[in-house]
């Protein structure tokens, strides 16, 4: 006969909230639970609207991967305890009912915000789920006083899903990232990633871009060269998008008064609007740190760069069309990658 724990819920998105009353069932519920199904709500039974199980589910078990499954917390002990079951039942009197007669012998108790108390009458067979003896479960600090039913005060945040949801729309991250944030890092990524919640990347248009010719002395290549040597010779290799050679050793140019050297075509990224998204990142990051110690956060948020001028500029001369030195075939996968966007370049240089 186990004891199982079933801790329902939207998750839409899965919280640091979540997150915390999951990490006390696991180690500090004084109830010596056997199990803990963790069971996102198909159809609510309130007809909100939600975000497609399926995307939901993924969010869940990519945080209980992170949170019990990865690093020094993957414990069989822990990792076989808790578990994503889907099931279709949309009211919760269904569910333990239904879950009883599959699994005669086994206990099965729901896992429930003390919140919920003050509007039991809104749920459907309040007395069978009672009948049950749910884990209530409430944030240390909050009055449950008047209650009538044993409630287990946890540190835990509260985040609200809707704010969240809400913040996740306007692009605004406070609070969503960095230490202390509202959602579970494998949680916003998947986010992030996904576009889920309205959310969008800022836009700021494809990057300026500028090809040029290096020298470099063959000296240079020969005596010294190592991996990496050529790029950290051309300039900052943060901007450097590629690096082709011409194939050719140059005689009479001279670039310090070296005679003979090798020639390379350089692309390089001069767009600033990828440093600024990460001085605002930092600055959510540090507002969220600031939140999470009760410390006064005062410094203004980093104005965003505004979109650059697309165009490619060989040398200091903006070009409209390719000049006849550069007419090979590496530089015109160059000049097409110029008008791409930033993000098609490690496909087309192999990088």
């Amino acid at each position: 006969m186990a004891r199982i724990a079933l801790y329902g819920g939207s998750f839409n998105p899965p919280h640091q909230g979540h997150l915390d009353v999951l990490k006390w069932l696991v180690a500090d519920c004084p109830l010596d639970l056997e199990e803990i199904w963790v069971i996102p709500t198909v159809i609510h039974a309130f007809a909100k609207e939600l975000l497609d199980y399926d995307i939901r589910e993924r969010m869940v078990t990519a945080m209980l991967d992170k949170a019990f499954r990865s690093g020094l917390t993957s414990k069989s002990h822990i990792r076989d305890r808790i578990k994503v079951v889907r099931r279709e039942e949309v009211f919760t009197a269904d569910l333990l009912a239904n879950l009883t007669t599959e699994n005669p012998g086994d206990t099965f108790m729901p896992v429930m915000g003390a919140d919920i108390l003050h509007e039991s009458d809104e749920w459907e067979r309040w007395g069978e789920i009672l009948s049950f003896k749910p884990i209530f479960v409430a944030r240390v600090g909050v009055d449950v006083s008047g209650s009538g039913q044993t409630v287990h005060q946890i540190d835990a945040a509260d985040p609200s899903s809707t704010d969240v949801r809400s913040r996740l729309a306007e692009g605004d991250l406070s609070f969503l990232v960095g230490a202390g944030a509202d959602v579970p890092e494998s949680v916003m990524s998947i986010i992030e990633k996904e576009g889920l919640y309205g959310f969008t990347k800022p836009d700021h248009g494809p990057c300026e871009v500028t090809l040029d010719t290096v020298y470099i002395p063959v000296e240079t290549i020969t005596d010294r060269f190592v991996p990496g040597v050529v790029f950290r010779l051309i300039g900052d290799i943060r901007k450097v998008l590629a690096v082709r050679t011409q194939n050719k050793i140059v005689d009479g140019h001279e670039e310090d008064g070296v005679r003979y050297c090798f020639a390379f075509t350089v692309l390089r990224d001069t767009d600033v609007v990828r440093e600024t998204e990460q001085e605002i990142r930092s600055w959510q990051r540090a507002r969220t740190l600031a939140r999470t110690k009760g410390e006064e956060f005062t410094t203004d948020r980093p104005i965003p760069a505004g979109p650059e001028i697309v165009f490619l500029k060989l040398g200091d001369e903006p070009i409209q069309g390719l000049p006849g030195e550069f007419l090979g075939q590496a530089d015109e996968c160059f000049f097409f990658a110029a008008r791409a966007s930033r993000g098609l370049f490690g496909g087309l240089f192999g990088f």
